[in-house]
């Protein structure tokens, strides 16, 4: 787990889901979802992280934590997406993308990852339950979600 300094890093926030942890069932869990980030400085983007806040609103008293970069630690961490190559980003620019989650009911599974843009991808396989991918910059990344 990597930790990096608060001064280099740009917070630009997008929510791309939101799930009630009461009433949410497991088709919910699979989804695509279209993201932009509005650039705030003149940069370089190495890599995009996502987190999740939740709140258990029914107790007796409201609680909850966030595993956001700026939030306390807790056992839980960010997803890291290490880009291949840093993108030069100016403020006022956009990075479009799209991000898929995709829940699993096997053990092993070969997935056939395609981008419209290059057919040439590989298959890959993983022994994950759950995974997810996003298409970024016409490129893809794959990062595992719970093992």
């Amino acid at each position: 787990y990597q930790k990096c300094q608060k001064k280099k890093r740009q917070y630009v926030k997008c929510r791309f889901q939101e799930v009630d942890i009461y009433t949410v069932k497991p088709e919910d869990l699979t989804f695509t979802s279209a993201f932009c980030l509005q650039i705030q400085r003149n940069d370089y983007v190495h890599a995009l992280v996502t987190y999740f806040n939740i709140e258990f609103t029914k107790c007796h008293k409201k609680t909850g934590f966030s595993t956001a970069p700026d939030a306390p630690s807790t056992h839980w961490k960010q997803t890291v997406f290490y880009l291949e190559d840093y993108l030069t980003v100016r403020r006022g620019e956009e990075i479009l993308g799209s991000i898929i989650v995709k829940s699993l009911t096997f053990k092993t599974v070969v997935l056939n990852l395609f981008d419209p843009f290059d057919p040439r991808l590989p298959t890959v396989k993983y022994n994950t339950r759950y995974f997810w991918y996003f298409y970024c910059n016409d490129n893809v990344y794959l990062q595992t979600f719970f093992n």
